[in-house]
């Protein structure tokens, strides 16, 4: 019988909503993400995408960087809040009996019921 890893993923807070995390998902992480079945799906939510920044200086503007030229599947940034990019990670990944993710976690209460493995897979 195949067995998977027993992961638990603790997070502090009681959603995914920060307003200092980053909106955006490069190529290389797409090509990742893709490898793992999940570019595609990762699509059907509402994004952006940026294939370079335009410069403009005095009366003329130009893109320094084109994303198109690059080898891949993925030529652009991906523009998502990155709450929607985690609540699609959590998603997908609670479909794996060996995952759990506890919502406001306290780390430094709970830390002797995280100390070992086999504790931490008891959880509150």
């Amino acid at each position: 019988m195949d067995r998977g890893v027993p992961v638990t993923l603790l997070e502090q807070h009681k959603d995914f909503d920060r307003d200092f995390r980053g909106d955006t998902i490069h190529p290389s992480i797409m090509e990742i993400l893709d490898q793992i079945g999940l570019a595609e799906p990762l699509h059907q939510l509402r994004h952006a995408k940026i294939y370079g920044p335009t410069l403009q200086i005095a009366n003329t503007t130009f893109k320094p960087i084109d994303l198109r030229r690059l080898k891949t599947r993925f030529p652009y940034i991906f523009l998502v809040p990155q709450a929607r990019f985690l609540e699609f990670l959590a998603a997908d990944a609670s479909k794996y009996p060996d995952f759990r993710l506890v919502m406001g976690a306290n780390v430094e209460h709970d830390r002797r019921r995280w100390a070992s493995p086999r504790s931490a897979l008891s959880g509150p």
